[in-house]
């Protein structure tokens, strides 16, 4: 989670439409700030997946005064939780609410004079409101080995990246998730031929496969066992994990 920002005194009201002045938007519901909150997991892991030289803005539009809620690498711009929308923000809300599309993306300048490429994305409720604003700036003065360093796997000895099956159908999805299991367990030489269906079930269950909608039937046609065995070592595998 994002730190608050400190709590200050409530504020005067502010006159609407006055030149100048952020006045306060329409108060907001428990379900409309549930939903922003929801958003800041977006914001980190965009943030760690560009690095230090990326820095991600989620703005509520509760209140524009303080409209920053969460904010990520902000050494970019020099904002921290608490701060209040930009002029630019403004002029793009204005632009969504009049019909415009819900993102735009576009260069700036930062104070320090580093040249930004820039998205700017409109969160909307369920009442299709636009309540939010999720904004994205990638410095692009930062030294190259910043990049590198985020988009590289580093050098020194870590975990072996991860394999990630990008099926573009279910069937394959399936198909290439059980072969690879199945291929793993038989060619172990320490796992006994009678413990080797459950170990395929077991590694199936942890991989969350049977989350999917027929996976236990193909499991069963796969192992050529029954629907009641594969089950049974699903059911132990849920005791074991408490």
């Amino acid at each position: 989670m994002c730190p608050s920002p400190e709590p200050s005194a409530s504020p005067l009201p502010l006159p609407a439409a006055q030149p100048g002045r952020l006045a306060k938007s329409l108060p907001f519901t428990a379900a409309d700030r549930a939903l922003l909150a929801s958003c800041e997991a977006l914001a980190h892991g965009l943030a760690e997946l560009f690095g230090p030289q990326c820095e991600v803005v989620l703005h509520s539009l509760e209140d524009l005064r303080h409209s920053v809620v969460c904010i990520v690498n902000g050494h970019i711009t020099g904002r921290a939780p608490g701060s209040p929308i930009t002029d630019l923000a403004l002029n793009m809300l204005r632009e969504i609410r009049s019909g415009g599309g819900l993102h735009q993306t576009y260069f700036n300048t930062a104070k320090n004079g580093h040249l930004l490429k820039s998205a700017t994305i409109a969160i909307r409720n369920g009442q299709d409101r636009v309540i939010g604003l999720l904004c994205i700036n990638l410095d692009l003065d930062a030294p190259l080995r910043q990049y590198a360093s985020a988009l590289v796997p580093p050098r020194e000895q870590g975990p072996a990246p991860a394999r990630e099956n990008y099926a573009s159908t279910v069937a394959d999805l399936l198909e290439d998730t059980v072969d690879a299991v199945v291929q793993e367990v038989e060619t172990d030489p320490a796992i006994p031929a009678s413990q080797r269906n459950k170990r395929i079930v077991t590694a199936l269950f942890d991989k969350g496969v049977f989350e999917i909608k027929d996976a236990i039937h193909y499991v069963t046609a796969k192992l050529k066992v029954t629907r009641h065995t594969v089950y049974m070592h699903i059911r132990h595998r849920r005791q074991e994990n408490g």
